[in-house]
């Protein structure tokens, strides 16, 4: 009889285990999405019956691949799928360039929005040009330029790299000047400060990639990042990364871009280039869910994940210890995946890439808020 027991009970113990090793092995339903986690930490934030009064305003009715806005008249310029620009007047629009450019990939705008800087011809050799919005005039970049940007606050000034040059060209003059001898290729220029510009390699999963700030002055180069998937967002002494660590796994940063410290890690995912950074306040879209799958950058900037966002606020305490956190926008039913945003006024505007139109949100209105104290004394890895 006790034969019979024990037969039995290992027989139950081999069938459980079996159970459950094909129960941890076997393929999911349950896990296709991870939902992320806001920053705030509070799983109340989270709840779909709270009701914000932030709605998004649709600003140009096409698509469009990038926007000028001048803060102090409040024009809108876009440049369309075809190159053409268009000044939005309310519900209506009027062609201010009929030039039609193809490959664009690049559209930036002067600080002041009087000029629009436009890179085109991918994915051959890259071409840039300005178009001046007061007189409607073209002016090309040196050729061999491979990237290119604004002063930060001077709209006659464009930084620009060739194969072997960082130069300054002087719009006004029509001159270059050198700034330091360099050869990179497929890198880009983010000109931060008035002394400092950043040079970095294109991001992607496959390798490691670096950062570099040019002091402009002394001409000094210090690396500032380097890793897998990593991308850079600075202004106004604050610096948000994304890359993954030597564990693989991401991470979503905030650093004091003066001492090159981590100030913060953010518990949501999300890309620097889906933020704008204005003072000590930050606005960040954030996917609601990200497919467990998808691969961070790469499968966004190849347009394989179209994200649906939450759109936050974050406040950076004086003590860069406390965090204020408020959502400015959600919505069921309306796909939002946000990014070139830009601060003018009261409006935040960005480009949607579910559609790719050009949306503002008012930023007075704001239902709820928390705050989060975090502290964090790591220093980043050179």
């Amino acid at each position: 009889m006790k034969k019979i027991i024990i037969t039995i009970s290992i027989i139950l113990i081999v069938i459980i285990s079996g159970f459950i090793i094909y129960s941890l092995l076997s393929p999911s339903d349950t896990l296709d999405f991870e939902i992320i986690d806001l920053v705030t930490g509070d799983s109340e934030s989270t709840d779909s019956e709270l009701v914000f009064e932030n709605k998004i305003n649709i600003v140009s009715p096409e698509e469009i691949l990038g926007y000028s806005i001048n803060p102090a008249t409040k024009h809108v310029y876009v440049v369309n799928i075809l190159g053409e620009i268009k000044k939005i007047n309310d519900s209506s629009s009027e062609k201010v360039s009929s030039q039609k450019i193809k490959g664009i990939n690049k559209v930036r705008s002067s600080k002041d929005g009087k000029k629009i800087m436009i890179g085109f011809n991918y994915p051959n050799q890259p071409v840039f040009s300005i178009y001046n919005i007061t007189d409607g005039n073209w002016t090309p970049l040196p050729k061999n330029t491979i990237s290119a940007d604004w002063h930060p606050e001077n709209s006659n000034e464009i930084i620009y790299l060739t194969n072997d040059n960082l130069k300054i060209l002087d719009l006004e003059k029509n001159r270059s000047r050198s700034v330091l001898n360099i050869k990179l290729t497929g890198s880009k220029l983010d000109w931060v400060s008035l002394s400092e510009v950043i040079v970095m390699e294109r991001p992607t999963t496959k390798y490691s990639s670096d950062a570099w700030l040019i002091n402009l002055s002394t001409k000094k180069i210090k690396k500032i990042a380097s890793g897998k998937g990593l991308m850079i967002n600075q202004k106004d002494g604050w610096r948000l990364g994304f890359v993954y660590n030597s564990k693989g796994n991401e991470v979503f940063d905030l650093v004091n871009s003066e001492t090159n410290k981590a100030v913060g890690y953010f518990n949501f995912r999300t890309l620097p280039s889906k933020c704008v950074i204005d003072q000590n306040n930050f606005y960040c879209a954030i996917p609601n869910q990200i497919p467990l799958n998808i691969s961070l950058p790469n499968d966004y900037l190849s347009r394989k994940f179209i994200s649906d966002d939450i759109i936050q606020s974050i406040m950076i305490g004086s003590d860069s210890q406390s965090i204020k956190s408020k959502i400015l926008y959600r919505e069921e039913g309306s796909l939002v995946d946000a990014t070139d945003l830009k601060i003018v006024n009261d409006q935040l505007y960005f480009i949607n890439r579910s559609d790719n139109k050009l949306y503002s949100l008012k930023l007075d209105k704001v239902v709820e808020e928390v705050v989060k104290e975090e502290e964090v004394t790591e220093e980043v890895s050179q």
